[in-house]
């Protein structure tokens, strides 16, 4: 049997015999008896211890019953602090996954940005090497034009210098 059951069994059936009925109790009279007074008498503090015990027992059994009652609200608090610390720790852990997918993601993102920087960049760098050789070329030219105009100019001056000698000699 389980505990349970022996102490309900145990304190579930009724007293057989009340506190009163041992001082009620009348015993014959025989020759050669008990003295009447002792065995009241005792029957007395009988009665009075038994009484008590009685009570203790009610005591005890309340007390157990408030224990079992106790345990039942523990285990119940047991099991749902177990559930919230599950559940707690299952939320943390898919805190932590949607965290590491979002810090995924804009790495991602911050990779994809950084290439597309990277490219922008180079085509920049790329379009100022073009200017540059192309405004160089220009300044070639132009430096060309000149020194043609210049040449001319300079032809234009000698045929000048030359005509005003040939009219001078």
């Amino acid at each position: 049997m389980r505990k349970e059951e022996v102490v309900k069994k145990v304190f579930s059936e009724s007293v057989k015999i009340a506190p009163s009925e041992l001082v009620q109790k009348e015993f014959p009279v025989v020759f050669r008896g008990f003295d009447r007074e002792s065995v009241k008498q005792f029957l007395e503090e009988l009665s009075i211890e038994y009484e008590r015990l009685l009570e203790k027992n009610r005591e005890l059994v309340d007390k157990l019953r408030k224990l079992e009652e106790q345990l039942k609200e523990y285990r119940s608090m047991e099991n749902t602090i177990k559930h919230a610390l599950i559940t707690s720790q299952k939320f943390a852990e898919k805190l932590i996954d949607d965290a590491q997918e979002a810090a995924e993601a804009i790495k991602n993102e911050a990779r994809q940005e950084a290439e597309k920087i990277k490219q922008m960049a180079q085509a920049s760098v790329e379009k100022t090497r073009r200017d540059s050789r192309e405004v160089e070329r220009r300044r070639m030219e132009m430096i060309k034009q000149f020194r043609q105009i210049i040449q001319g100019e300079l032809e234009f001056l000698d045929r000048i210098e030359k005509s005003k000698d040939n009219e001078l000699e």
